[in-house]
């Protein structure tokens, strides 16, 4: 029988970052995909510079600026094209040192993961694998058995391991085997998709347009040089199956390219039900739930694919931590008490948004619409509302305080490096002067890199002075874990107790 500390349900971006994370902290995986092959055709577009850092801790800044394009941010527009707001995301880097706004074809992206997984030899990677059945332990200290079929030759065989990742997508397998029902937040709208390839260049503002026409919302982006994106809610009633005839779709698009124009090539068009919901439960025993089989988001703004990047950071860490004997179970308990309020927040915000951006229909859709336009007019609404963090994480017996704890700390760009290389693995200690008693206990105990600020990191000096402290606490997952007035809010010594599991 075959065994790996952990198996990954799902080789979609949640997963091969899930297993890339593991591997970087020496803990050995194996992942099951189904798909023989990656999915060639286009879905998530939008990473923010969050996502992009986190790229950076993966290695893999370089090759995804080849594939990518910073955007400039979003406009508001009404059915005449006319711009009812701008949301500017334009400047060249922000709290994280990366852009804002990022667009790419997931495809390119899932690639470079996989190709990546290739450097560690911690990972198997198994495709064309069935997973049959999941038999979940008594015991937490009994292996999880995971039964399989290869689909090329028809064999079936079994892996035990300690930890199971679902991250099999919104059609969870592993979220049904857990019992785990998703809650509704009470979105449901069905839209067409299309991307095309333009032979042309096609004169355009460079962002993301939303279309905030009461019968007719919809949205527009440039994706790579010659790579566009429109999506069209569909009228009650349209059962969206595709195919939609070509001239049908040239008609859609007839507000930016005449139907007669030659050079457009569709390379797909396919229609969803955007959705926003969240499990009830992410995990069971050892069994974990993580991206899409966790929640979903309609996509206005951009934060369904960095959820699920999130999820595999804050999950990873605790993991290996255990693993290795350098923290106690209980540690993983934080993982869902953190990130699935965090998410919740992130989906409502969605939901708003696209209901404010669509409006509905008939004439509380043109109401909503001029409220719109008359609030992004006043002063300092738009650029608000273009820095608008992530939240932060939910309480935990980590996080037992607002802002900053739980926060991610802010990242700057010194020369030719970014300060988050300086950090390492694990934890960290960003100091000024000396550490104090209590932190600098912590930080031995938790075998933190101490770091000190120096003349050139105006950023970390300006936040260490805005919050009071003379040194802050950073997580594997550049979470702010304490400053030195909350440092004795958590129960170190328990969470972080060296006892490896048997």
């Amino acid at each position: 029988m075959t065994t790996a500390p952990v198996v990954i349900v799902g080789a979609g971006p949640s997963g091969l970052v899930a297993a890339t994370l593991l591997a970087q902290y020496g803990i050995e995986s194996i992942v099951l995909e189904r798909h023989p092959q990656h999915y060639p055709l286009p879905r998530a577009v939008h990473l923010d510079g969050e996502i992009y850092r986190l790229l950076q801790h993966l290695g893999l800044d370089r090759e995804f600026a080849t594939i990518s394009r910073p955007a400039r941010g979003m406009r508001l527009v009404d059915a005449t094209l006319n711009v009812i707001a701008e949301l500017d995301r334009s400047a060249s880097t922000g709290v994280h040192s990366w852009p804002e706004a990022n667009m790419f074809d997931q495809p390119e992206l899932e690639l470079m993961l996989r190709s990546n997984l290739k450097r560690h030899p911690e990972v198997r990677f198994m495709t064309g694998v069935e997973v049959l059945r999941i038999d979940r332990p008594a015991d937490v200290n009994d292996p999880v058995v995971v039964h399989i079929r290869d689909e090329n030759t028809r064999m079936e065989s079994t892996l035990e391991t300690r930890f199971l990742f679902g991250a099999d997508g919104a059609n969870s397998g592993v979220r049904a085997g857990i019992g785990s029902e998703l809650d509704d937040l009470h979105f449901s709208e069905k839209w067409l998709v299309v991307d095309v390839r333009l032979d042309f260049e096609l004169p355009v503002w460079d962002g993301v347009f939303q279309i905030c026409d009461a019968d007719n919302p919809a949205s527009f982006m440039q994706i790579g040089p010659d790579r566009f994106r429109w999506e069209f809610r569909l009228p009650e009633g349209e059962s969206g199956v595709v195919p939609y005839p070509e001239s049908h779709i040239r008609e859609l698009l007839s507000r930016w390219i005449p139907p007669s124009k030659p050079g457009v090539e569709i390379i797909r068009c396919t229609s969803y039900t955007f959705r926003a919901r969240v499990a009830d439960h992410w995990r069971r025993g050892n069994i974990f739930l993580v991206g899409d089989a966790a929640h979903s988001t309609p996509p206005f703004i951009g934060q369904g694919m960095g959820a699920g990047f999130r999820d595999a950071f804050n999950l990873a860490w605790k993991v290996a931590w255990v693993l290795r004997g350098d923290a106690s179970a209980e540690l993983l308990d934080t993982y869902e008490a953190e990130r699935k309020p965090q998410v919740t927040n992130v989906i409502r915000s969605a939901v708003v948004i696209g209901w404010a951006m669509t409006g509905g229909s008939g004439k509380r859709g043109r109401f909503v619409q001029k409220a719109l336009s008359r609030t992004f007019s006043l002063p300092g609404v738009s650029t608000l509302a273009s820095n608008l963090p992530v939240p932060p994480l939910g309480r935990s017996a980590l996080v037992t305080r607002r802002r900053p704890i739980g926060a991610i700390f802010p990242q700057q760009r010194t020369g030719v490096s970014r300060s988050d290389d300086l950090l390492g693995e694990g934890f960290s200690v960003v100091h000024r002067g000396k550490v104090g008693t209590e932190m600098a206990r912590v930080a031995n105990r938790l075998n933190a890199r101490l770091v000190e600020a120096g003349a050139e990191h105006v950023e970390w000096t300006s936040w260490l002075k805005k919050h009071r402290t003379g040194s802050v606490l950073l997580r594997p997952d550049r979470v702010v874990a304490a400053t030195e007035s909350s440092v004795d809010d958590v129960q170190w010594d328990a969470l972080f107790a060296t006892s490896a599991l048997p």
